[in-house]
Parts: C-alpha cells; structure tokens; sequence
C-alpha cells in the first residue's frame, strides 16, 4: 500500500509539471493534497528518477517556482511512464482507516499514548 501512495502521488506531482509552466510549491501541494515540505522532499527523489531515467530535469527558483525542462523525446518517454502509473489505484477506505487504528490501540502498552 506504502508503494502504491508513494507512485501515487509522485504521479500527480509530474502531472503537475508535465506542461513545462512555471508553478509554485504550494500550488503543487494544494493540488496534490499535501503539505509544501513533503512536496519538496519529493520534488528531491522525482529529480533523481528522472536524471536517471533521461527525462529531464526539474528546475527551481527560488520565489520564482519550479518547472520541467525537457525536450519533447522526453515528455512523451515520461507521458508513457505516467500513463502506466496511473492504473494504480489507491483506495483510502474507511473500514482501512479503522482496522489500522485499532491494531495501533491493540500493541499499546499500558505506559505507552497515543497522540492525534
């Protein structure tokens, strides 16, 4: 499941970039639903995935944004990549939600919190 949010959401963070424009991080994480500082943890790997993979670059500035540069080669290598990503979907189900909260209150010890 970790696996599957991790593919998740770098998918969106791509798609934000994918048109070239220049975009903020806060713009990015108000469309992908999290926090600036993860966005940019994430921003870090995706840059590494795609150097590695020749897919360009993601180039920042500082209060300026951040945006791809990549030839058009690239755009569409990484276009088939997310495509293929995409199929994955992450389910967020509540009975989830419960069923993990419930084994965290089960392996508490009695000396042991919990905090929300």
């Amino acid at each position: 499941m970790k696996e599957a949010k991790k593919q998740y959401y770098n998918t969106e963070i791509l798609n934000c970039l994918i048109d070239g424009d220049v975009v903020s991080t806060q713009q990015i994480a108000d469309a992908v639903g999290m926090s600036e500082k993860s966005i940019r943890n994430k921003i870090f790997d995706i840059n590494e995935y795609l150097q590695e993979n020749d897919m360009g670059i993601i180039q920042k500035k500082p209060r300026v944004g951040m945006w791809l540069e990549c030839t058009e080669e690239q755009k569409q290598k990484l276009q088939s990549v997310l495509m293929n990503r995409n199929t994955v979907v992450v389910k967020d189900d509540d009975n989830d939600r419960v069923m993990e909260l419930l084994k965290i209150f089960f392996k508490l010890r009695p000396w042991e919190t919990i905090t929300t």
